[in-house]
């Protein structure tokens, strides 16, 4: 039997689907640094997993050997996708703390020798150089 052959199949196969076509929209939003939508991206990420789960429990889907090895490669594709995204995101995170570290560095010291006015730094946070 081909993987899609059921119409259990096919609706678990779409799922796949669309949590891969997530994790390009998670690239997207990553690359741009557009958080709103990047949040929005893995809430989606969520349900279809979610939504994934169900699909794969149902009675009535028929699975054999063949059907869950193609299954198993397609998850384990799209799970190095997103750990390659985590491993970006958290160095991303890293980068930010230790740009603010130094802003706050700097604040201090123009108070320090007597600047009493300092222009807020928020520009540039959200690009990277």
């Amino acid at each position: 039997m081909l993987p899609s052959d059921s119409p259990a199949r096919s609706a678990a196969l779409a799922e796949i689907g669309a949590l891969e076509s997530s994790c390009s929209e998670l690239e997207a939003a990553l690359q741009e640094h557009d958080w709103e939508r990047l949040d929005a991206a893995i809430g989606a990420a969520r349900r279809i997993t979610h939504s994934l789960e169900k699909e794969l429990e149902r009675d009535d889907l028929d699975r054999d050997e063949a059907f869950d090895l193609f299954v198993r490669e397609r998850l384990e594709r799209i799970h190095a996708i997103r750990d390659r995204q985590i491993v970006r995101l958290s160095a991303y995170h890293e980068e930010l703390g230790e740009r603010l570290k130094t802003f706050v560095k700097f604040k201090a010291y123009a108070r320090s020798i007597g600047a009493n006015s300092i222009p807020p730094r928020r520009a540039g946070l959200d690009s990277q150089q």
